[in-house]
């Protein structure tokens, strides 16, 4: 792996301010529900305290998830402390269920926010994955948010079951005047944990059709702003070739930037590396302030230590050929899969091979 330097205060930080949620979607990483009763969430208080904290830190970019965040009643004040804090850059992710249409109005007043809707095809997948009826209200909350002049960002998640239905998707988002969606990496945690092998895309095949896809739909809506999802691991042993074969200098993945340069604050104040590495977690606002955790938090000295790991010193990817490119996949779901940080990412093909073949065993 390549080692990444820490930067000396985070510069990206993801405020999960709620685990409630309205629907309760199949593959939710958060495993969010309508009632949490788990932990409590901060007060108003205590999220915009911590706002003027990351200001003073000089944090760059926020970004606000849930759960639904719109189920917070005090959710416009903390945007708008936001707002007041100049933070440069400001994202909000929702399901758009709960988006009125003055709640629509109130979001333009706010007017540097980016907001991103999330959609999983058309009606009959949608509400397959999320619930009956929530496409509808889905599609009710975009309407709003266009009657208003906000244009959304649409989050895509591919899966097994749906990755076929964006053509139809981009079919209605251009009805709409919408020309831009991001395709929403599944991670292997909360309630995806125990089905993510039954619903994840196989990178051989489906992961290349939708490759496919994405190419077709730019030739047909030529100003469609779409992020691809890379068939990475497909691609492996021709980039390999390539490089094999001539001078051209091998480009590593960007390491990751998870206790870097940029960590998740959850709906009970704990800090942690990413949002899929909550048992790292460094600490919590209410008792420790944000920067003491940055700087000294065991636990993500040694989320930190892994980016002095070279790929083979992974014990799976070791003796792959293709270790010198992956940097070894994400160790996030390594983790969340088999529980181990050096077990291999769990998208990766190659390292099944050899496990099916008997060369390779998780412990």
């Amino acid at each position: 792996m390549q080692s990444r330097r820490v930067t000396s205060s985070p510069i990206a930080i993801q405020l999960f301010l709620t685990k409630q949620c309205n629907l309760k979607c199949s593959y939710c990483s958060a495993d969010a529900f309508l009632i949490n009763e788990r932990e409590p969430e901060l007060r108003t208080d205590e999220w915009t305290n911590l706002l003027r904290r990351l200001k003073e830190i000089q944090v760059f970019d926020l970004a606000f998830s849930g759960g639904e965040i719109f189920l917070r009643e005090d959710i416009f004040t903390i945007l708008e402390t936001a707002v007041k804090c100049s933070f440069p850059k400001i994202k909000l992710t929702s399901n758009g269920t709960l988006i009125s249409n003055d709640i629509a109005k109130q979001i333009k007043t706010i007017n540097f926010l980016n907001i991103e809707i999330s959609l999983d095809g058309d009606k009959e997948t949608h509400d397959q994955i999320r619930g009956p009826g929530s496409f509808n209200k889905t599609i009710q909350g975009i309407k709003h948010l266009i009657d208003n002049g906000i244009v959304p960002n649409i989050r895509f998640t591919p899966l097994k079951s749906n990755y076929r239905k964006l053509i139809e998707l981009l079919d209605i988002l251009f009805s709409f005047g919408i020309k831009k969606i991001s395709l929403n990496a599944l991670h292997p945690t909360g309630r995806c944990n125990k089905i993510y092998e039954d619903i994840m895309l196989d990178c051989f095949v489906e992961a290349a059709e939708l490759k496919t896809i994405l190419f077709d739909l730019r030739k047909k809506y030529d100003d469609l702003k779409t992020s691809d999802i890379e068939t990475f691991y497909k691609d492996l042993p021709g980039n390999y070739e390539k490089i094999k074969s001539s001078d051209q200098k091998v480009q590593q993945l960007k390491p990751c930037s998870a206790a870097h340069s940029s960590c998740s604050i959850t709906s009970s104040g704990w800090v942690i590396p990413c949002s899929e590495l909550f048992d790292f977690r460094g600490g919590n606002i209410r008792d420790q302030d944000i920067l003491d955790i940055w700087k000294h938090s065991e636990a993500f000295a040694k989320i930190r230590a892994l980016s002095d790991v070279s790929s083979d010193q992974i014990p799976y990817c070791k003796n792959c050929l293709y270790n010198v490119l992956c940097n070894s996949g994400c160790r996030a779901d390594a983790y969340a899969v088999y529980a181990d940080l050096f077990a291999p990412d769990p998208f990766c093909p190659y390292w099944k091979d050899q496990k099916e073949q008997g060369c390779l065993r998780i412990t």
